[in-house]
């Protein structure tokens, strides 16, 4: 789990699923921007995952539309 939080990491999918405009791709695209707000919920106060976070408040900030959180990802 760590490697998949790390900012370059999933900085590189990000880019490589958001830059690709391909209609097949679209639910690739949304899975996800749902794995990326689910990961930075749940490891935001690990110092070793924060990268995830980063990321989600770097593609929200650009306006990215992320899918509704689920009721798991809103628990504290």
């Amino acid at each position: 789990m760590v490697l998949v939080c790390q900012k370059d990491y999933i900085e590189d999918l990000v880019d490589i699923v958001i830059n690709n405009e391909e209609e097949s791709t679209r639910s690739v695209q949304t899975k996800l921007l749902a794995l990326i707000q689910s990961w930075a919920f749940e490891f935001s106060y690990n110092r070793d995952l924060r990268g995830i976070a980063e990321v989600y408040m770097k593609l929200k900030d650009s306006g990215q539309d992320f899918p509704q959180p689920s009721e798991d990802d809103l628990k504290e």
